[in-house]
């Protein structure tokens, strides 16, 4: 069906600049044109969503001894970063960040996203100066290959996310779990 529109679309287009006595010269180059625009078209819509796909996460810096390259997503506005440590220990180390940072955060509370027998998920909740909303993730992964388990903790500091914030909130964050 989309190619017989296609067509239509260029008979009448023919048909419009026969109208106006224009040469087949002008007509073929009309198509040409057309034809070079559809048939291009796919390839630059492909390289349009790869390119807002792929500059959309980054490899930061953190002060993480367990992990120091952690990834920042443009898109979700997250800072994601992992521990060895246990997720009760980060999350103690997590909570003693926040309440460090009194003068420009306070901790609102915390969310138990688990239930019985499911690996540790919970969510800190903080407001910084500026009314911004601090979300900090705490879950467990355990990769299924090396049966490691790992603490995941994701931050998103606002409702867009800032990279430099998110660093500086888990640079405290190790601080606190200094062994």
């Amino acid at each position: 069906m989309g190619l017989s529109l296609h067509f239509q679309l260029l008979g009448s287009l023919l048909a419009w600049a026969n109208g106006f006595a224009l040469g087949a010269g002008v007509c073929s180059l009309i198509i040409t044109e057309l034809h070079l625009i559809m048939k291009n078209a796919v390839t630059y819509a492909l390289l349009a969503t790869t390119l807002a796909f792929t500059g959309c996460t980054t490899y930061v810096g953190v002060d993480n001894p367990d992990n120091s390259g952690s990834m920042f997503s443009n898109i979700t506005g997250t800072l994601t970063t992992k521990y060895k440590a246990e997720p009760e220990v980060v999350f103690n180390a997590v909570k003693r960040a926040v309440d460090q940072q009194s003068d420009i955060m306070k901790r609102m509370g915390e969310t138990q996203h688990n239930s019985e027998g499911q690996l540790f998920d919970t969510t800190v909740f903080a407001r910084a100066i500026g009314d911004l909303e601090v979300k900090i993730n705490i879950s467990k992964f355990q990769d299924d290959k090396t049966k490691e388990s790992y603490t995941i903790v994701v931050v998103k500091y606002g409702a867009f996310g800032n990279c430099e914030q998110s660093q500086q909130l888990v640079s405290k964050i190790s601080a606190n779990l200094r062994r």
